[in-house]
């Protein structure tokens, strides 16, 4: 039954899950009871009915936890959460991903774990917690590869491909997904429902790096099978049709969005925001300006600032483009919903998202505020492992195999340490840290 739900087949899934109903019946095995609700949630989730799915869900972890059936539970826990974050119902998720970790650390299993972390991840992912993003796809690399988990190594990776392309280092974001490709390799037929999160990534590192075209190809080959955050890849899948001008896709996305049902506000909110993005391509400003304000709104409510901020800064640009008598009124408006995105875009280091608002407020004839200035002390904890050990004399490989990581992973931390703080080669680094103080006593 797992092996159907991570292939997305859902026609055989569906079969077996009505087998299993009649087996339970039969048995009253409390098991197998657990396993068929558990079938029947992973056949809503495929099909977009997450409000089925959560109820489902439901009943398989009251039946499991009732029979002290730990490892199923956890199991539910996760699917549980995976429904949960893509409804948009950020507490519950974290409430079922913290049982799922609790879960598997009682069992002592590192793949239970970092299964369970990587949900946790995609949670901070969504919510905007990037640092949280980037320090928990650290631990998920050192222990992915202690361990042997490509999974775990991947989705770790696709994490960070995430975050660094949302702040304006798209090569950087690549070289995370070619190294999660290598890892994966031939498994990633057999676990599509995860890998999946691989191909978002690169479709968004894509787009950050100016290729659309690619990154429709991309998302697009992510939604054709489920995907553990199928609200995530359509709507990048929905920003990429948009920008190679293929409005009428974009609305047929933002459609998909929209029939996972008023139960799921997440994808709604992304629908009205794809809609909104296609309508202006159209030249249709009254519901183009409606259905972003809408998808703002709505996503505030979510606390999902980041998306809200780019619904908002959208808007602004249609409200800004006005040439009749509203122009004026529109302009004032669209002044102070760039500067409200700009905020949001500064606070997380988005730093595309905010040269785009910064050149909507000098369009409207008004001074943004200067780029904050980044502290150089700022770097995550695996960060500064790292230029410790580099200022320790070991090269990468040594560093690699004392932190359980790639080589390829040590060359983008340090490309990333080189772009934060300014230096150009090991021999500044070296110098930054003794003169920082932050030389490691043994190392």
């Amino acid at each position: 039954m797992q092996l159907l739900a991570r292939l997305g087949d859902v026609a055989r899934l569906e079969e077996e899950a009505v087998a299993l109903l009649a087996l339970a019946e039969r048995s009253g095995t409390r098991q197998t009871v657990a396993a068929a609700h558990m079938a029947r949630a992973d056949v809503a989730f495929l099909r977009g009915r997450l409000v089925a799915a959560r109820e489902h869900g439901l009943q398989a972890l009251a039946v499991a936890e009732g029979a002290g059936l730990s490892t199923m539970a956890a199991r539910i826990n996760r699917h549980l959460a995976m429904t949960a974050v893509n409804v948009g119902d950020h507490r519950r998720a974290r409430e079922h991903v913290l049982a799922d970790l609790a879960q598997a650390r009682q069992t002592g299993s590192p793949t239970l774990e970092l299964n369970a972390r990587f949900f946790m991840m995609a949670i901070d992912l969504v919510t905007d917690a990037w640092e949280e993003v980037l320090r928990a796809a650290d631990e998920m690399l050192a222990l992915g590869y202690r361990v042997g988990f490509a999974r775990g190594v991947a989705t770790g990776l696709a994490g960070r491909a995430f975050v660094l392309a949302h702040r304006g280092r798209p090569e950087e974001a690549a070289r995370c997904v070619a190294e999660a490709r290598e890892v994966y390799g031939r498994a990633a037929a057999a676990d599509r429902h995860i890998f999946t999160m691989v191909e978002i990534a690169e479709a968004t590192a894509a787009l950050a790096a100016g290729d659309p075209g690619r990154a429709r190809a991309l998302a697009a080959a992510a939604v054709a099978t489920p995907t553990v955050l199928p609200c995530l890849g359509l709507t990048v899948l929905g920003e990429a049709q948009v920008a190679v001008g293929d409005a009428a896709g974009a609305l047929g996305t933002a459609r998909r969005l929209g029939g996972f049902g008023p139960g799921a506000p997440w994808p709604g909110a992304c629908g009205s925001w794809i809609e909104g993005l296609a309508r202006a391509a159209l030249g249709e400003r009254s519901a183009a300006l409606a259905c972003l304000r809408r998808a703002a709104d709505r996503l505030d409510g979510l606390d999902m600032a980041f998306q809200a901020a780019r619904c908002r800064v959208g808007w602004a640009e249609v409200a800004a483009a006005a040439d009749d008598d509203r122009a004026a009124a529109g302009r004032a408006d669209a002044a102070e919903a760039a500067n409200r995105s700009l905020a949001a875009f500064d606070r997380l280091g988005a730093r595309p998202s905010a040269d785009r608002a910064r050149r909507l407020l000098r369009v409207l004839g008004e001074r943004p505020a200067a780029p904050p200035r980044a502290a150089t002390g700022e770097l995550s904890e695996r960060e500064l492992q790292v230029v410790r050990l580099v200022a320790a004399g070991l090269s990468n490989a040594e560093i690699a195999g004392r932190l359980f990581i790639s080589p390829r992973t040590v060359t983008t931390h340090l490309q990333h340490v080189y772009g934060r703080l300014g230096l150009p080669s090991r021999t500044a680094l070296t110098r930054w840290v003794l003169e920082s103080g932050l030389a490691a006593e043994d190392t």
